[in-house]
Formats: C-alpha cells, sequence, structure tokens
C-alpha cells in the first residue's frame, strides 16, 4: 500500500527562441544534472508541477525549445510527460495581438461581479484567451494524454492523479490571463467563478489530497479578488504552489490547513540564485516536507537548503463506526483494550485531545499543540493519528481489522504511551479509558466539544487580550471535525486579527466574520464581531448594517443595545439611533 509521495516543483524557465543563450543553457544543465540525482533520492517522483513563465514571450519556437528540454528532464526522472501539469505566467501570455482588448478589459472588470459576467460569456473572453494561444498549443502536445476537466470558463482546470488507492487532484489556477503591463501587481485577478469552479470539479473527483498552483502570489490580486480566492483556495488545498518571484518560500499558516510553496527560478540568469523544490507527504505520519535546492553561482551547482516539515491531514472518511474501529484497534493489540474506545474516537475525529505531560503536570492538548511544544515526547501519539491519513486511502476488498492490523506496532506503542500518562495522573486515566467504546454511531465519544481543553483556553487568551496567542491557537481548531469547536475557532481567529496592528490582517478579519454571518446558526456574539471587524477596517457602512440587523434579531440582549448606542455615538448615524428605539419599542409592546 502506498504510504508515501513526492513530487517535483519548478517554475519560471523563460526559454527564449533567439538571442545568445548561453545562460540559459548552462543553468538547465546544471538544473537536469542535480535532478538527475535528487529523483533518486526522493524518488519515485509521481508528477512535476510547472508554475509558469516557461517562455520568455509567449512564442511558438520559445515552447520549442521548452519541450525539447522539458522532455529531457521527462527521461531523467522517469516521469511521464502526461504527468506533467502546467499553468502560465505573464511571460507566456503574446502581447502583442488584443493589446487593446486587454487595455479595455482592465477599465471594466474592477468588481466582483463584473468578472463574474465576464467569465461567463466566451465571446468576451475569446481575445483574452487568445493572448495565451502558443502556451495552450505547447501544453496540449507536451502532455498529449493527459486527462483534464476544464473550468467552464476555459482558464483554469483540474486532474485526476491516482497513485493507487490514492486519488491526487492537481487544480491549475490561471492568474496570468489578464497580464499585460509592466507593473502589476495589485492588479491581477484570478476571478472567483474560476476557483469555485475549479473546486466543484475537486469535489466530483473526491481526492483524499489537493494540490493547487497559480502562477503569481495571491498578494499580486486586486484586494477584492485576493480576499475571495484566498478564503477558497487555502480551505479547499492542501498546498497551493506558485512562481514568478523567482525566490523559494514555505509559508504556513494557522488559520488554513493549505501550506504555500514558492520556487524560485530555474533559470533567472547563470548568475542567479535559481532553485527547485521536491515535496515529500508521508502519509504513515500525516507529515510533509518541502525540499529546496539552490543554485550556487560560485561553484556552478545546486546544493540543499533547510527542510520545511509541516503536518499534512487528507481529506475523507475512515471507514466504520466507533465501536467497529474500536473492536478492530483492541483486536489488533490486547493491550490496547483499555484504551480502544478512546484510541477509535480520535482516528474519528471524535475527540482531538492526547495528554502530555507539561511542567510536570498531565494536560490535555490537540495534536497540534503537541506537535508544536513537544514534538519528541508526542511521537507515539502524532505516529498513532498517522493512522487517520493511511485509513482514509480507499482500498477495495481489505477489511478494517485487517487494515489496522496491519499498524499494530503504532498501537501498541501509543497504548503504553497512554498507559505511561495514566500512572502518573488518575484523571488522565479516567479521560483515556474505554468509557467511550460503546458510543452510538455518529455521537461524540463522551459528548460535548471534542477538545473542551482547548475552547478553554481560547476563551482565556480571548480575555487575556493575547491576541498573537489567540491566533496562534485558534488556527488550530478551524479544521476540527466539530463543527461547534471549528465555529469557535473561526469567530477567536476572527477577533484576534481584528485587533492586529497589519492592515491585511485587519481586513481578512472582515472576510472571517461576513463568513460567519452569512450562516443561519450564528448568534449575537458573531455580530457584535463582524460590526467591530467592519468598523477598524474604517467600514461604517456595513458596522451599522450589521449592528442594525443584530439590534433587530436580539432586541431584549443589553450587549446588543450598549454596543449599538456606542456604535451611533461614535458615527453619529441617525438611522441607527432610530433602528434602536424602534426595536426596543417593538419588543417592549410584546
Amino acid at each position: 500500500m502506498i504510504d508515501r509521495i513526492a513530487w517535483l516543483h519548478v517554475s519560471d524557465f523563460h526559454f527564449r527562441s533567439r538571442g545568445d543563450r548561453f545562460s540559459e543553457t548552462v543553468a538547465c544543465n546544471a538544473l537536469l544534472a542535480d535532478l538527475t540525482v535528487r529523483a533518486q533520492e526522493h524518488g519515485p517522483i509521481a508528477f512535476v508541477l510547472v508554475s509558469g513563465d516557461i517562455a520568455y514571450s509567449g512564442q511558438p519556437l520559445e515552447y520549442e525549445r521548452a519541450a525539447k528540454f522539458l522532455s529531457e528532464l521527462s527521461a531523467r526522472i522517469s516521469v511521464a510527460t502526461s504527468r506533467f501539469f502546467f499553468i502560465p505566467g505573464n511571460h507566456d501570455v503574446d502581447r502583442a495581438p488584443h493589446r487593446f482588448a486587454q487595455i479595455g478589459a482592465r477599465h471594466v472588470l474592477t468588481s466582483q461581479q463584473a468578472v463574474d459576467q465576464a467569465l461567463g460569456d466566451p465571446v468576451v473572453m475569446a481575445d483574452l484567451a487568445d493572448r495565451q494561444r502558443a502556451y495552450r498549443a505547447f501544453v496540449e502536445g507536451f502532455a498529449s494524454g493527459q486527462e483534464r476537466t476544464a473550468t467552464p470558463d476555459g482558464l483554469g482546470y483540474v486532474a485526476k492523479v491516482q497513485l493507487e488507492a490514492l486519488t491526487v487532484a492537481v487544480a491549475g489556477m490561471n492568474s496570468a490571463w489578464l497580464c499585460g503591463g509592466e507593473s502589476e501587481e495589485k492588479t491581477l485577478i484570478i476571478g472567483e467563478r474560476q476557483v469555485i469552479a475549479a473546486l466543484e470539479i475537486v469535489g466530483e473527483i473526491d481526492p483524499q489530497l489537493v494540490v493547487a498552483m497559480a502562477h503569481h502570489p495571491l498578494e499580486w490580486l486586486t484586494e477584492w479578488d485576493q480576499a475571495s480566492c484566498r478564503s477558497r483556495l487555502l480551505e479547499g488545498a492542501h498546498f497551493l504552489h506558485r512562481g514568478h518571484l523567482h525566490t523559494a518560500d514555505v509559508a504556513t499558516s494557522p488559520q488554513r490547513k493549505c501550506v504555500l510553496v514558492a520556487a524560485g527560478s530555474a533559470h533567472g540568469s547563470r548568475f542567479h540564485p535559481n532553485s527547485y523544490n521536491i515535496v515529500t507527504v508521508d502519509l504513515a505520519t500525516g507529515s510533509s516536507a518541502v525540499a529546496e535546492y539552490r543554485y550556487n553561482v560560485e561553484d556552478g551547482e545546486f546544493a540543499a537548503e533547510p527542510v520545511i516539515r509541516t503536518p499534512c491531514d487528507l481529506g475523507g472518511e475512515i471507514p466504520g463506526t466507533g465501536p467497529e474501529l474500536s473492536a478492530a484497534i483492541a483486536a489488533s493489540a490486547p493491550e490496547a483494550s483499555p484504551f480502544a474506545g478512546y484510541m477509535a474516537a480520535l482516528l474519528l475525529g471524535e475527540k482531538e485531545e492526547i495528554p502530555l505531560e507539561i511542567d510536570g503536570a498531565i494536560m490535555f492538548v490537540t495534536s497540534s499543540m503537541a506537535h508544536d511544544s513537544d514534538a519528541e515526547q508526542a511521537a507515539p501519539a502524532l505516529a498513532f493519528l498517522g493512522l487517520r491519513n493511511l485509513l482514509r486511502i480507499r482500498r477495495e476488498g481489505v477489511a478494517l481489522g485487517e487494515r489496522v492490523r496491519e499498524h499494530a506496532e503504532q498501537v501498541i506503542e501509543f497504548a503504553a504511551w497512554l498507559e505511561e500518562k495514566a500512572e502518573k495522573d488518575e484523571q488522565c486515566r479516567r479521560r483515556v479509558s474505554d468509557v467511550a467504546a460503546a458510543q452510538p454511531a455518529g455521537e461524540k465519544a463522551g459528548g460535548g466539544l471534542v477538545a473542551p481543553h482547548t475552547a478553554l483556553l481560547l476563551r482565556e487568551l480571548a480575555a487575556e487580550e493575547d491576541w498573537d496567542a489567540l491566533e496562534l491557537q485558534a488556527g488550530r481548531a478551524l479544521n476540527s471535525s466539530d463543527p461547534a469547536l471549528a465555529q469557535l475557532g473561526r469567530r477567536m481567529i476572527a477577533m484576534a486579527l481584528m485587533h492586529s496592528d497589519e492592515a491585511p490582517k485587519r481586513a481578512h478579519a472582515a472576510v472571517l466574520a461576513q463568513e460567519l454571518i452569512d450562516e443561519l446558526s450564528v448568534g449575537e456574539d458573531e455580530y457584535l464581531l463582524a460590526a467591530g471587524a467592519f468598523e477598524v477596517n474604517n467600514e461604517t457602512a456595513r458596522a451599522v448594517a450589521a449592528t442594525v440587523d443584530a439590534v433587530h434579531r436580539w432586541p431584549a440582549s443589553a450587549r446588543v443595545v450598549s454596543y449599538a448606542r456606542d456604535l451611533a455615538t461614535r458615527t453619529g448615524d441617525v438611522p441607527l439611533r432610530d433602528a434602536i428605539t424602534k426595536a426596543r419599542e417593538d419588543y417592549d409592546n410584546g
């Protein structure tokens, strides 16, 4: 059974068709030589991502040069050309034809609504798409036989990669369709409609792993497009790859599961610290590693940079009910029987906290907190939780009990680790003992939140106004299997970001707060949070609208009315004062 995968990420080749290509040849030969060795070290390489700027000016002859080099690369690392996935960059745009269409589009496409309409009209998009004609012809020829499903606008696509029982979706987002100017930072558009369409295709594939890419950093999008695309991509993908800036980087966020991976240029020049990445996902440990290899100009060779490691939790459901999984654990290792119900609840996401010895006391923390605070102590628990990924991989004809028995070693080690903690703390023993073994399917083991101690910690940090710590810890609750804890995490992280000194974080707080009040099950806390987030972003009209809505919904709430009056005083908003008065009168009159 597959337990690890690796893929190559390269970007920004800038192949030319004319002039002196000495620099290009030297840099690319060094890249080929190094990849031949690294692919064997990491192998097998499952697929290759090329995140844009394959050509220098989007000309057909430049792609002939690219095809020749990439074919050699394909042979060196033993990856079929149909497993090469591309997206275009700004250099893959032929800027000569339809120049005025691009200029006109920039003046018209000034809102998400306008972009939605354009992406829904093939006639409108035809001229803009035609500027990437040579790039598209190259991809169709080089990756012949590759099965891709294009988004309806024709810009992006999703491809399914089947690796034994593991299903991977590769989603390519076109961020270069509006390129054409010299200074384009904070002016580009992917289009939320393109992202929504791609993620719908991903949903139809139902993969365990989602790998997305776009050429430009999300920060280069216009503000309104960045806000919507960032939220959807970081929630919908495990990895988001990019290029463009010619500098490698790996970024993680406590707010999302997604790892952002930037490749340096494959060829900026032979005097540039060119680089590439190899990403490895270890399914058995639930972790990923991004290895960067950077060109040393002095000796003309690539060298390894420090590896960046992050958690990686696959999507999909674990088969079986709580009692069935508990029985399978007990059968695989009799010594685990006293803890089998608790262990099953952890795997199913019905519980999320594990015991950890901190300053001589046993405390229950989420696995992400344990990983950050003392990964060495928590190693047996983290190894056991890695079974979540392995059990999510669909394996037809293999019974649940057999699948658990394959990993009896992790079960035994975790059971011994739990016994050690239970011996030190009787309350810990009660919490991890088999009280939840008979819990019916669909109910949380032990009832209530899956991580009650984490919820308490978040509330304490908010009360202490420790906004940096709250941002970090709340982010770890966002992907909780418990909707109540996940919503608490979203509310708390919006609160933390709202108090940030950084304008982009405050803007993101407003986005999160709006998402919360768009839901049906939220209460006055979410509305007051949204009003505050809008206000600190100088969006007074939105703050007033959210407050008016809250007053109508909860006219008897002293907190709501008090906030509304304070806001009316700060803004001098007469309609808000009238709304408060009317809501109170309606309430008093029954």
